[in-house]
C-alpha cells in the first residue's frame, strides 16, 4: 500500500475478518436507518454477533465518520454547481446586457441619420433592464434600488440625438458605480 494514502476509519481494519468486514459493509451501507438486526438477517448471523462485531471495530464511530465525510462531498459538490450556474447567469446577463447597448447604438445611428426606426426602444430597454437585474442578483445584490422613479418607462422614441446619448452615459455610468459597489 502507498504510504501517501490515508487510512480512513471505515476502510477494513486489520484485526477485521473477512466476514466482519462484510457485516460492516452491509451497515454502513443501510444509510440513517441501519440496524444491527436487519445486518444480522442479510449475513445469516446472530444480532448478538453483529453485536459483538460492532462492538469490538467500533462501527458505529466509523459510520459517523463515513457520513459526515459523504455529507460534506455532497455539498461542496452542491456548491461546485451552484457557483456554475451562477456564474452562466452573470454571463448571460451581461450578453443581455450588451444586446440591450447594442440596439441604443442602432437606436442612437437611426437618430443621428434621422431615419425610422427599425427596433423596438422599448425592447432595447428591456434588454437593459433584465440583464442588470439578473446580474445583480447572481452578484448578491438586491433585486431593485429602490428610489422613487416613474412606474412606467419613459417612452425613447421621441428623443433626440442628445438625448439619447445622454441616456446611453448615464447608463455607462451606472455600470461603473454597479461595478465599483460589486468590488467592496
Amino acid at each position: 500500500m502507498r504510504s501517501d494514502v490515508k487510512i480512513k476509519p471505515y476502510f477494513r481494519k486489520a484485526n477485521e475478518g473477512p466476514e466482519a468486514w462484510a457485516a460492516f459493509l452491509i451497515y454502513r451501507n443501510l444509510g440513517s436507518n441501519r440496524q444491527y438486526m436487519q445486518v444480522a438477517r442479510e449475513v445469516n448471523k446472530t444480532p448478538q454477533q453483529i453485536s459483538k462485531w460492532a462492538l469490538k471495530h467500533n462501527w458505529k464511530q466509523r459510520v459517523l465518520i463515513y457520513d459526515r465525510e459523504n455529507e460534506a462531498a455532497q455539498r461542496r459538490a452542491e456548491l461546485e454547481a451552484i457557483e456554475k450556474m451562477r456564474k452562466r447567469h452573470i454571463e448571460t446577463a451581461l450578453k443581455l446586457q450588451k444586446l440591450g447597448e447594442t440596439e441604443i447604438e442602432k437606436l442612437l445611428a437611426h437618430a443621428e441619420k434621422q431615419e425610422s426606426l427599425a427596433i423596438d426602444p422599448k425592447l432595447a430597454l428591456e434588454y437593459l433592464k433584465q440583464g442588470a437585474e439578473q446580474e445583480r442578483l447572481n452578484r448578491g445584490q438586491p433585486r431593485e434600488i429602490v428610489a422613487t422613479v416613474e412606474e412606467t418607462p419613459p417612452d425613447i422614441k421621441n428623443l433626440d440625438v442628445t438625448e439619447l446619448e445622454m441616456l446611453q452615459v448615464m447608463y455607462k455610468k451606472l455600470k461603473k458605480k454597479e461595478g465599483s459597489e460589486s468590488d467592496l
